[in-house]
């Protein structure tokens, strides 16, 4: 009777052992597939940031192309209108100035374009983003257009008539009035900064690529 009790305990503490033993094998089997597992997954999000990568890499040196294939990039076009009044009236007594007076009045409407040589802009690639560095002293002005010029004169009876060289040296000195005080206009310096950093963004997107804009 005591080897039959003996016997069944023993039968019973083996299979409590194997089933014991089993569950430690399913479970360190169980985990070495999950490790296998997070590993490959691993393995596959690394490979689809390297491609991802390689990608960025990619587009971002075809924006640098794309800009570099254009010798300028025109910002802005600023339209206005420009006053100048000359006297040329020989200076006397005021009754003499009178019967000699000399004058004329001179507006023209214009155009400025403003631009920005591509070569001046600097680039370069990193994590896969188009870096460009540009300075404002680089915006320039490219052509101004002076257009519907009208010459209003004032000549008194003894006074001398302008002759069309004397108008065209004060057009000459109206353009560079113009280009001057529209150079130095924060307000045509900030449309054009803000068309290029526009410009830049919209060509970016185009080639589904990340762009990072500095100033220098």
């Amino acid at each position: 009777m005591l080897g039959k009790n003996f016997k069944s305990a023993f039968l019973l503490t083996f299979a409590v052992f194997v089933i014991f033993v089993s569950f430690v094998f399913y479970t360190n089997y169980k985990k070495d597939l999950q490790n296998n597992s997070n590993f490959e997954n691993a393995k596959i999000e690394q490979q689809k940031q390297e491609n991802s990568l390689k990608e960025n890499i990619v587009n971002a040196n075809n924006v640098i192309s794309s800009i570099k294939s254009e010798t300028k990039i025109v910002l802005c076009t600023v339209d206005g209108k420009y006053y100048l009044s000359h006297d040329k009236t020989k200076k006397s007594n005021a009754i003499f100035e009178w019967f000699m007076t000399s004058k004329i009045d001179l507006v023209c409407d214009y155009s400025i374009c403003f631009v920005v040589n591509t070569d001046d802009l600097e680039f370069s690639v990193r994590d896969g983003k188009v870096w460009v560095y540009y300075s404002e002293d680089d915006i320039y002005i490219n052509s101004l257009t002076v257009h519907n010029s009208v010459a209003d004169e004032i000549t008194a009876l003894f006074g001398s008539k302008y002759s069309s060289y004397e108008i065209l040296a004060l057009e000459s000195i109206i353009k560079e009035n113009i280009q001057s005080s529209a150079i130095k206009d924060r307000g045509n310096l900030n449309l054009a900064e803000a068309n290029l950093i526009l410009y830049l963004n919209n060509l970016a997107d185009s080639f589904g690529a990340k762009i990072i804009i500095c100033e220098q």
